[in-house]
Formats: structure tokens, sequence, C-alpha cells
């Protein structure tokens, strides 16, 4: 598709007088991450990671708390046109609330056996792992150290 794309811009620019630029950037279908959430409650912080396509969690270490996080995912991508590389490596900026305790989100999809979440925590947290429920997120719940109540990898659903 690209080639296609960028043999018709070549032969524009040959007919047509002028300056011609190509610009090529990743459409989100071409991403693996697709965005990330944020949700703070006086028990727990929530990091909602969400994918372009269904993913599954199989594993991760170390198991409740340390200053990284790395979930081991299973991929599902569909074939074909819209088939997503996901032997790359991406990055999501954390959202700007979760700069206390997030510096960074990371996919390693070169990694083996498998592709692994990574994120970076400030400081050692104590925290869970949690698939999300449409299997196109993952969910990280991170305990206030100094919270009351249950924290648990369920992202709440927002009432629009």
């Amino acid at each position: 598709m690209k080639a296609r794309h960028l043999a018709a811009t070549l032969l524009l620019s040959l007919v047509t007088p002028g300056v011609v630029s190509v610009v090529h950037s990743d459409t989100i279908r071409d991403q693996v991450l697709s965005d990330v959430e944020f949700f703070d409650s006086s028990a727990c912080q929530l990091v909602n990671v969400k994918f372009n396509f269904p993913t599954r969690v199989v594993a991760h270490y170390p198991f409740a708390r340390g200053a990284e996080l790395r979930i081991e995912l299973d991929t599902l991508t569909v074939s074909g046109e819209g088939r997503v590389d996901v032997h790359r490596r991406e990055s999501l900026n954390p959202p700007k609330e979760s700069e206390a305790v997030l510096s960074g989100i990371t996919y390693e999809g070169n990694a083996v056996p498998r592709p692994y979440l990574r994120l970076t925590f400030r400081h050692v947290v104590d925290f869970k792992v949690g698939q999300g429920k449409d299997f196109r997120s993952v969910v990280v719940a991170i305990r206030q150290a100094q919270g009351s109540g249950t924290c648990e990898p369920v992202y709440p659903e927002m009432q629009e």
C-alpha cells in the first residue's frame, strides 16, 4: 500500500510542476499501543493500557512489588492488509496525572519468548495486574501508600 502511494506521488511529481512533499506517519491501525488512562482513588491508582488488537496477559514479574513491572503478553492480530507488526518497540507517554508514580510505558515486541509490556515506576510500589474486560487492555492497580480499602485491577466504567 505504501509502495503504491509512493509510486503515485513520484508519478504526480513528474507531471506536475512544483514541489511535492511526502509525509509518512503511522496510523492508529499500524500501532500496537492505543492509549493509556489513569484513575486515582483513596485506595489505589489504576493504569489502563489499551491495545489496538486483542491481547492476553500470560504472566508478570515481579509478582506484587517493584520499581519496574514486566507483563508478558500473547498478541492476537488480524491477518492480511490489517496486520500490525507486533515485533517492534513502542512507547506511550504516561498521563500527566500519573507523574508522581509512573515514569514510562513501553511495549517490547521483539522479546523472547514473547512480547511484554514494561511499566517503570518512580519508586518501589505494590501492585496487582489484571486483564481488561475487552481483552484489548491491561489494568495495573497501584496501592496508595496510606490508602485504605480494596485495590483491585478493575478499571471503572465511566458514565457519559
